[in-house]
Formats: structure tokens, C-alpha cells, sequence
């Protein structure tokens, strides 16, 4: 017990020398952390549940019943392929292009770069690059005749909004929300349709809810949480759309199988009673 307390009293003796780097570190640590706060942008998680319904149970024609009655073998649906559904990409591209989330715009308040989403006071109205999928990156500046002076590639350009701007790669044409503050300068990208929207299949997170459940959890983080919620909303109304399309076709399918069976039969009849 007396070796103990003597090396606690050693070690607070050998701390006590060096106090002069613990004063200096210390607030190091304290400022690097805040710093780190106020610089990072927070992450906004939106999370909501998905139910895949059975079409047996709920007494829908499919394809795999179909088929099953006809011998001609089976069509496996699950969760999992629902699953691989969710996460297409043209299932997450029909969502950017709705939502126009190809577009981002990005200020900087204090330390922190803001994404601005809905709250953005100038929008792209087209961007037409002269060769396909090429994306566009600049930095916005106002001045006092109301024009916009565009930083890109290192030149300056000069336009209006709501007229086209003639660049080295394309035609940009920009809009101002009147009822939107102008903070300058104001970063803008243009991605492409693919490209963002395998960015946002990166961040979504799709899981089974229990073993037994046939309910799909989607998860999905984004420095704004309208547009998270925005995205979760639009990927589910671009599922049930997919959901019906295929059900359609499976109809028309069905309708286009009996249709030949009743054709072979006719045939058949046609014939046994020629002969």
C-alpha cells in the first residue's frame, strides 16, 4: 500500500515538473476542437419505413403465381430484391432529376460552408455543356448594376440573370430569388445525373426490420435536413411508380399469354374437327 502511494506521488511529481506542457497543450486541444465544430457542417439523418406488401396474401395477380399454375417455373421476389431496387441508380436518378439535385450551392457564414437547399437566392435554369455529362463548378459575385460577375476556371464573366451566359464549355443560365438574401460569393455545381445520384446511394442505408418482418428501414445522412427528407420521399413515390409499371407489364404479359394458349387451342379444335 505504501509502494502504491509513493509512485502516485511520484508520477503527480514527474506530471507537476513538465506543468508548463500541459498549460500549452491543453488549450491547443480546446481551440483544435472548436475550430473542427465550427468548420465542419453537421450530418442530418432522415430515416423512414417501407412496407413490401405480399402479392399472394393481398390477392394480386404476379407473374410468379402465374407461372407457378402453368409449370412453366417461378420468379423469386424478396426483400432483397426490393432491396436492390431501392438502391438502382435509375431509381435515384429519376429522384435528382426531380428534384434538381444535380445543382448545389455553397456559402460560407463564419468558418462553416453552408449547403443551401431551398434557401438558395440564385438557381440554375440550364446548364448545356457542349460535350454530354461535363460538369460545372464557379464562384457567383453581384455587383452593383444588378449583374452577376462569374468566377470560372480562373476568368471572369460577366451576365445577367435569366439570359445565357456563353462559357468555354457549355451555356449557364441563371435565375435570382427576389425574396432570397444574395450572400456572396455563392459556390455552384453542376453534376451529372449518374454522378449524383451514386453520391446519394452512397450515404442511403437500407436494412430489414426484424427476421420475420417485411418492412425495409431507409436511412439516409445530408448536410440539409429538407433535402434528406425531400430524397427519402421522392426515392419511395419513385418505387411505388416502378411498382405499378411492373405490374402493368406483368398484366399485359398475362393477358398476351392467354391470349396465345386460347389461340393454340382454337387451332387444335379447328384442326381435330377438319380431320
Amino acid at each position: 500500500m505504501q509502494d502504491e502511494k509513493f509512485n502516485i506521488r511520484q508520477l503527480l511529481g514527474e506530471a507537476l515538473r513538465y506543468w508548463y506542457v500541459f498549460a500549452i497543450i491543453f488549450p491547443m486541444v480546446i481551440g483544435l476542437a472548436y475550430f473542427y465544430l465550427k468548420k465542419t457542417p453537421p450530418k442530418y439523418k432522415a430515416e423512414t419505413l417501407v412496407l413490401i406488401k405480399d402479392d399472394e396474401k393481398s390477392g394480386q395477380l404476379s407473374e410468379e403465381g402465374l407461372f407457378n399454375e402453368l409449370g412453366l417455373g417461378s420468379k423469386m421476389k424478396n426483400l432483397e430484391n426490393e432491396m436492390l431496387v431501392l438502391q438502382s441508380t435509375p431509381l435515384m436518378m429519376a429522384v435528382v432529376e426531380k428534384l434538381n439535385l444535380q445543382n448545389r450551392y455553397i456559402t460560407r457564414i463564419g468558418l462553416r460552408k453552408v449547403d443551401l437547399y431551398n434557401d438558395t437566392p440564385v438557381e440554375v435554369l440550364d446548364w448545356q455543356p457542349h460535350k454530354p455529362g461535363k460538369t460545372f463548378s464557379g464562384v457567383l459575385q453581384t455587383d452593383k448594376t444588378g449583374r452577376y460577375l462569374l468566377d470560372y476556371k480562373g476568368q471572369i464573366y460577366t451576365g445577367e440573370f435569366g439570359k445565357v451566359l456563353f462559357l468555354p464549355t457549355g451555356k449557364l443560365t441563371l435565375s435570382r430569388k427576389r425574396s432570397e438574401n444574395l450572400i456572396t460569393p455563392l459556390s455552384i455545381y453542376v453534376s451529372n445525373h449518374r454522378q449524383r445520384a451514386l453520391e446519394l446511394l452512397d450515404a442511403l442505408e437500407i436494412a430489414i426490420v426484424g427476421k420475420e418482418s417485411s418492412t425495409l428501414s431507409l436511412t439516409i445522412k445530408d448536410s440539409s435536413p429538407e433535402r434528406a427528407h425531400d430524397i427519402l420521399r421522392e426515392l419511395i413515390v419513385a418505387y411505388n411508380n416502378s411498382t405499378i409499371d411492373e405490374k402493368n407489364q406483368v398484366y399485359e404479359n398475362s393477358i398476351d399469354l392467354i391470349n396465345e394458349r386460347i389461340q393454340m387451342i382454337a387451332t387444335e379444335l379447328s384442326e381435330a374437327e377438319s380431320d
